[in-house]
């Protein structure tokens, strides 16, 4: 994010804030998770691969994605073009035929806490949070977040950039602590622990 706490400079628009030696720190960590998850505006906006890009994986995390509606999904999104696996955690059923590697797990309301149970019940024990911010937030207001890594641009984008955090409120204050601030060419990385 940037350093007035931003995820971009304007709204529904991708903006690349870090640089090289960031990327390749977000590689590493994605390559330590057992599945990443980010929410449908996400998605559409950015269009990730959600792949680790620097090294080819043993097992490569699965991509969970949260949307409305599985169906309204194009099969041409970046998602999609690796065989490593994909869940979609929909609200409306699907009727669609999905490739070997997708599986679709349908839901009226996809809580925090309905989603880590899903994992606990599928063997999954590491889940990366990696946006959106909607996203983020529910997880910090359900206080299921363990780890912050939070890479940090020298840039002020202002304007209607969208935050890092924004929707649901924490019902209580969450302490974390620093457990490492480390420099990335011109970006930093803060690292924090639940208290």
């Amino acid at each position: 994010m940037s350093l007035d706490g931003k995820l971009n400079g304007q709204p529904n628009q991708r903006t690349m804030l870090t640089g090289t030696q960031a990327f390749q720190s977000s590689q590493q960590l994605r390559y330590s998770q057992q599945a990443i998850l980010i929410g449908e505006h996400t998605l559409m906006i950015d269009d990730p691969e959600l792949t680790v890009r620097t090294v080819t994986p043993d097992y490569p995390p699965i991509k969970i994605i949260l949307v409305n509606q599985a169906d309204s999904l194009s099969l041409s999104e970046k998602i999609f073009q690796s065989a490593t696996p994909v869940w979609l955690l929909t609200r409306k059923k699907s009727t669609r035929q999905w490739p070997e590697f997708v599986q679709v797990f349908q839901s009226a309301e996809w809580t925090p806490h309905q989603i880590m149970k899903l994992l606990g019940e599928k063997g999954i024990q590491s889940l990366m949070v990696e946006g959106g911010s909607r996203v983020q937030a529910a997880f910090a207001a359900a206080n299921l977040i363990d780890q912050i890594w939070l890479y940090l641009a020298p840039l002020v984008l202002g304007g209607g950039g969208l935050p890092a955090v924004l929707g649901l409120a924490n019902s209580t204050i969450q302490q974390f602590h620093l457990t490492q601030v480390q420099r990335l060419g011109k970006d930093l990385l803060i690292t924090a622990r639940r208290n």
